[in-house]
């Protein structure tokens, strides 16, 4: 229950479906913020600024949460190409993570074949979470192969069964 929002919304004189009305969302959205869900940002800034209250009021756990660039600080970093890094800065990042490393990637075979990397993240494994999600681009077509070769084999055995029934009957 986030007894805050529902003081600040008492305080300026608003019921659930004022708020809902004000910020044109469903009157059910505004009870799930007071019953602790945490609106999106830019709803999250439009209801601090109708009720006149800060947002880290109202929520605390956003102290927290953000940075001042809007990037959560568990984010170490962003990069759209491996290269931007180098795998020392991998090793440290990797070293400094305290409880959870996540890898979000669309091959990463670079960390299989660095043997400093995959050691770390065996040590780390015994007091961290890792979790690592690799894209798999060519899932369709590898897919559709193996379903093929199934399907090829699957003929190959029916056909002999009847080229053996043919022969019998």
């Amino acid at each position: 229950m986030n007894d805050v929002l529902r003081r600040a919304m008492y305080d300026a004189n608003l019921t659930d479906l004022d708020v809902s009305a004000e910020l044109t969302v469903d009157p059910k959205t505004v009870r799930r913020w007071m019953r602790g869900q945490m609106p999106h940002r830019r709803t999250r800034a439009a209801l601090t600024r109708l009720l006149g209250v800060d947002e880290e009021v109202i929520w605390p756990e956003l102290r927290s949460m953000g940075s001042d660039d809007g990037r959560p600080t568990e984010i170490a970093g962003v990069y759209s190409r491996r290269t931007a890094i180098s795998s020392q800065n991998w090793l440290s990042f990797f070293e400094s993570a305290k409880s959870e490393i996540g890898i979000l990637a669309y091959s990463a075979l670079f960390l299989a074949e660095d043997a400093r990397i995959v050691r770390l993240l065996g040590e780390k494994s015994d007091t961290a979470r890792i979790r690592i999600a690799l894209g798999a681009p060519d899932v369709r077509t590898s897919l559709s192969a193996a379903s093929r070769r199934r399907s090829a084999r699957r003929w190959e055995r029916r056909s002999a069964t009847r080229s053996a029934c043919w022969r019998r009957c």
